[in-house]
């Protein structure tokens, strides 16, 4: 028997992997495994990035945590995941099994263990246990969303409190330099401070100001839906013109929106706003 640490955020292990041999002495192969530290005030993934595993892509050190929730396919008591990511408390602790995409979008079962790390923070482990080979013609991972699909247009899920993403409703809107996810941007840099272009503003200066106010609106009770015009970046460096109809659950909680983000063809008026 061997043991190898599974290394985290710079390299501290966060797990230990144990190898057995088989009969003819040999060593039996070691499934592959993630591990990594999910941020809850920055609603963010922190791995180890240069190996990668059976999900987390190699190079990518910080991954936006909507990401790698629209990888699961299926997941026992998927609610109570979340409800802890975004509350982490001492003794907190999730695991279960998963049915994921991999960094080849081939479809794999995993054991994931979620525990209570630091203050607004736990530590993940996933470790792969079985392969699926079914063709994967359609994310499987997202709602099927007509509406959203006839204009062209994504959804996404808003907490309120801290203003970000939490999660895909639908497949987020291509070209566009959503922080932290790795169809928007190359392979980020590995150093301490996270700086690197996936830092860059998503919504223009001009625009953010209405924006937050918009939402502000929502989460105090002012209104119950609204329509904001806004510029977010592109992976090009320019500015997207887009809508964003935010509007409450109809029966959840108070603290989640839901936005549709719709691309414009031309470049809009920036002076008003539809309740």
């Amino acid at each position: 028997m061997a043991a190898f640490p599974v290394p985290g955020p710079h390299d501290h292990p966060l797990a230990v992997q144990l190898s057995v041999t088989n009969t003819e002495g040999e060593p039996e192969p070691v499934p592959p495994v993630d591990a990594f530290i999910w941020d809850s005030a920055r609603w963010m993934l922190l791995s180890q990035g240069a190996g990668g595993g059976a999900v987390v892509p190699a190079g990518y050190p910080r991954l936006h945590a909507a990401w790698f929730l629209a990888r699961i396919i299926e997941c026992e008591d998927r609610d109570t995941l979340i409800a802890a990511a975004l509350n982490p408390l001492p003794g907190t602790t999730w695991k279960g099994h998963m049915q994921v995409l991999t960094t080849d979008d081939t479809p794999s079962r995993v054991y994931a263990h979620f525990r209570y790390h630091s203050p607004q923070r736990l530590s993940g482990l996933l470790l792969q246990v079985e392969r699926y080979h079914a063709p994967v013609l359609l994310p499987p991972t997202h709602h099927r969303d007509a509406a959203a699909e006839l204009l062209g247009a994504t959804t996404a899920l808003i907490d309120i409190e801290r203003m970000q993403i939490v999660e895909w409703l639908t497949p987020p809107l291509s070209g566009i330099a959503w922080p932290y996810h790795p169809t928007a941007h190359g392979p980020a840099p590995t150093d301490p401070d996270g700086n690197s272009s996936q830092t860059a503003p998503l919504i223009h200066p001009d625009d953010l100001a209405t924006t937050l106010r918009n939402m502000h609106d929502l989460a105090t009770g002012h209104v119950t839906a609204n329509r904001t015009v806004a510029r977010l970046l592109t992976v090009e460096g320019h500015w997207q013109s887009v809508e964003l109809h935010h509007t409450h659950l109809p029966h959840g909680s108070s603290r989640f929106i839901a936005v549709l983000i719709r691309p414009l063809p031309t470049q809009p008026q920036f002076d008003h706003q539809l309740r």
